[in-house]
């Protein structure tokens, strides 16, 4: 059996968010008559019929459905492999997500950013601020591939850490307020203020 070309998938794809030859046409920079030839020339080697047409309208058929699923993970796939071919070729390429806290990222990452887009110009640095359990979460699904945390809000337990720094914390006081008075303060000495 022959199979069917990542282009018939791309099409299809396509067609099947739009639910229009037209659209899906343009998302894919071809003409209407060539992506509707290869999502017939698709359904035809799959001995399926994945869309339902008529002169209006455009309906995913249930077993188009599913093969589309297919489709998307195959199509998915080919991207990655593409993807790693170029981080293969070209170290320190392709895209990084980074998450960060937004109390540490504006401070911080301006600087590295820069510094790695001009050693890095491959490299595609992508920023998510967001709450420390949100960006572990994300780290966790693997929307992330690195985080920017506080030690003390991370579960160690669940992925491996690299301290960059240590930040000290002031508190800040009246002046007649008695612990004024002190050099240090530990977070017991502020438990009942």
């Amino acid at each position: 059996m022959d199979l069917p070309t990542l282009r018939q998938l791309e099409y299809a794809l396509a067609l099947g968010e739009t639910l229009s030859f037209r659209e899906a046409a343009r998302e894919c920079h071809v003409t209407q008559p060539s992506l509707s030839a290869q999502v017939q020339l698709l359904e035809d080697l799959l001995g399926v019929v994945l869309f339902e047409r008529d002169r209006r309208r455009v309906i995913l058929t249930e077993d188009g459905v599913r093969l589309l699923e297919h489709a998307r993970r195959v199509v998915a796939e080919a991207r990655a492999m593409v993807e790693v071919s170029r981080e293969i070729r070209t170290p320190l390429s392709g895209s990084l997500c980074l998450g960060a806290i937004s109390t540490v990222a504006p401070y911080v990452l301006p600087p590295v950013f820069r510094r790695v887009s001009e050693a890095y110009s491959e490299a595609e640095l992508h920023l998510c601020e967001e709450s420390s359990v949100k960006i572990q979460d994300k780290l966790a699904s693997g929307d992330l591939d690195l985080i920017l945390i506080a030690l003390e809000s991370l579960a160690p337990e669940r992925f491996a850490t690299l301290p960059l720094f240590e930040d000290e914390l002031c508190v800040a006081l009246p002046a007649e307020h008695p612990l004024a008075e002190h050099e240090r303060l530990h977070e017991s000495d502020l438990i009942d203020e």
